[in-house]
C-alpha cells in the first residue's frame, strides 16, 4: 500500500479482529478514518493502544461514531453524522458483522445475523452514495469492500424463511448471512 494523504475511509466495526487491523494499514497510508462502532468511547482506547504499541506514527485523524448496525434507526442516525461532517467518503469498508449468535430478532423484526451482516450495510452504503460519488473521479474512484467469510462452504439460505423462525436447531442455520452475498444459486 502507498501514501494516500487527503483520502477518508470508513469502516464499520473496526476496533478489533480484521477491521482493527485494517484501520492499522489504513492509518499507515496517511488515510483519516471514521469507524463506526457500538461504543465510541471504548473502541477509541482500544484503537489508540494497538496504534500505539504497534509503533504506528501518532497524528492519525480518527474519527469515532456511535453505530450499531443492526438497527435501521441507529445506521440512518450515523449516516445523518457522517454527510454533515463529511462531502467525501473515498472508502467504505463494510466490516461488521457477527457469527453463530443465538437467534434474535432486532427492533426492525429481522434476524439478528441478517439485520448486522446484510441490512445495515446495505441500508449504510445506500446512504453514503453521495459521499462516495463524490470522492470519485474518472482516474481514481470510490471503494466499497464488504468483508465476508467462507462460511458459505457449509449452509444455504432459506429464502422461504429469511428469518429463520423455522428449524433452528440446525447448526448451520445460523450462518445464511455468511454467504447472502456470495450465493450463485438464486
Amino acid at each position: 500500500l502507498y501514501k494516500q494523504p487527503g483520502k477518508i475511509a470508513l469502516i464499520t466495526g473496526g476496533n478489533r479482529g480484521i477491521g482493527l487491523r485494517i484501520v492499522k494499514k489504513l492509518v499507515e497510508c496517511d488515510i483519516e478514518v471514521i469507524l463506526g462502532v457500538r461504543n465510541p468511547a471504548e473502541a477509541k482506547k482500544v484503537v489508540e493502544k494497538y496504534l500505539e504499541h504497534s509503533k504506528v506514527a501518532s497524528g492519525a485523524k480518527l474519527h469515532f461514531e456511535q453505530l450499531d448496525i443492526g438497527s435501521m434507526k441507529s445506521v440512518r442516525t450515523f449516516a445523518g453524522k457522517i454527510q454533515s461532517k463529511f462531502d467525501k467518503i473515498h472508502i467504505l469498508i463494510n466490516n461488521a458483522g457477527v457469527m453463530c449468535v443465538p437467534f434474535k430478532l432486532t427492533e426492525d423484526g429481522f434476524e439478528s445475523h441478517m439485520a448486522i451482516n446484510h441490512y445495515g450495510h446495505f441500508l449504510l452504503t445506500h446512504l453514503l452514495l453521495p459521499q462516495l460519488r463524490a470522492a470519485g473521479t474518472r482516474d481514481s474512484r470510490a471503494r466499497i469492500v464488504n468483508v465476508s467469510s467462507c462460511v458459505n462452504k457449509i449452509g444455504e439460505i432459506n429464502y422461504n424463511d429469511i428469518n429463520m423462525t423455522k428449524d433452528r436447531e440446525d447448526p448451520a442455520k445460523p450462518m445464511p448471512t455468511e454467504f447472502a452475498d456470495l450465493d450463485d444459486r438464486a
